[in-house]
């Protein structure tokens, strides 16, 4: 399962959260992956498609990952890939590190500890058009008390995906360059802190260093040689 969890800074709410989630389902559609939307039960909408797990979480991050960062070029007033709380303000936040091995998505039907008992809920995606359309945060709120038993009429991703055809990340990342579509695939910083924590020399952060950027070849060099100086000194 592949999610994305759209986390609207102030003064944005969820109705500009269905605009994203619906540019996320087209974007996924291109894909031809087939998305599903719930609430939060917050202050948010989560989108979630089912992929296959050939084995490696990190792939699965970072074709997420990519595909956020498209829709932050693409819609730059409206979205955001960074996780930083203070570049959120009044756009939408798709936060692709939900696909973490570590991280936890909150299950539907799930009741949240706010002063409101509002639940977790599936939707379909005419209820987010309409949302949108109608810009009123309060028709995607649900309580407690009218979710005592599942929406029949809406079908989860569990159940839908295994019925619809699922790509490995794999899979997505070909397809994508069969589209021409322009996402950027990074290696994800979870895998490479693992390389760290194995020689503490490479203890900083690898980003991409894109071809052509001299300030990231200078800077990748300037690192490398501090690591030789520091295997020098060890010796």
């Amino acid at each position: 399962m592949m999610v994305f969890d759209l986390d609207p800074g102030a003064p944005a709410d969820i109705v500009q959260c269905c605009q994203v989630g619906l540019w996320l389902r087209d974007l996924l559609g291109r894909m031809k992956l087939k998305s599903f939307a719930k609430t939060s039960g917050s202050k948010g909408l989560q989108v979630l498609c089912a992929v296959e797990h050939p084995g490696d979480v990190d792939q699965t991050k970072d074709v997420s990952r990519a595909f956020a960062q498209y829709l932050e070029g693409e819609h730059p007033n409206l979205v955001t890939s960074n996780m930083s709380k203070a570049l959120r303000k009044g756009k939408v936040f798709v936060d692709w590190s939900q696909n973490d091995e570590h991280k936890t998505t909150i299950c539907v039907y799930s009741l949240r500890a706010k002063d409101e008992p509002t639940v977790s809920t599936p939707v379909k995606w005419e209820e987010v058009q309409n949302c949108l359309k109608k810009k009123k945060a309060d028709l995607l709120r649900f309580r407690c008390e009218k979710n005592a038993r599942p929406r029949k009429k809406v079908r989860g991703p569990l159940r839908a995906g295994r019925e619809t055809e699922t790509k490995t990340a794999e899979e997505i990342k070909n397809l994508a360059g069969d589209r021409d579509l322009p996402l950027f695939f990074e290696p994800n910083a979870s895998r490479h802190a693992k390389e760290s924590s194995e020689d503490p020399i490479y203890t900083w952060r690898r980003r991409s260093f894109r071809a052509g950027d001299a300030r990231s070849t200078a800077k990748r060099e300037m690192v490398q040689s501090s690591a030789r100086v520091a295997e020098r000194i060890r010796l």
